[in-house]
């Protein structure tokens, strides 16, 4: 029997704002309303109840990834500016 782990979207956001110093308080802008930022969702695409976002900060972009032939969703950011930080998905 396979076990998903359920969690919300604030938890996955704050694990990726985490890698670039990032906080709450930084947000400028999300397109996903408070009440479902703190839903619990499942993790694998075949039963999560997703919904698509953006979230700007001053510095980054950050948006859902569903990846790999689980489907399992995560959190990425890219730079909000150009710069020279490439861009990969490969962990």
């Amino acid at each position: 029997m396979i076990r998903r782990k359920r969690t919300t979207y604030r938890m996955l956001i704050d694990a990726e704002m985490q890698k670039h110093g990032e906080i709450w308080d930084d947000v400028e802008f999300c397109t996903m309303p408070e009440r479902r930022l703190n839903k619990l969702r499942q993790l694998s695409m075949h039963s999560f109840d997703g919904v698509p976002f953006t979230l700007w900060t001053k510095n980054r972009v950050y948006f859902q990834v569903i990846s790999d032939e689980f489907g399992i969703v995560h959190i990425e950011s890219v730079p909000r500016n150009p710069c020279s930080e490439a861009s990969s998905f490969y962990d």
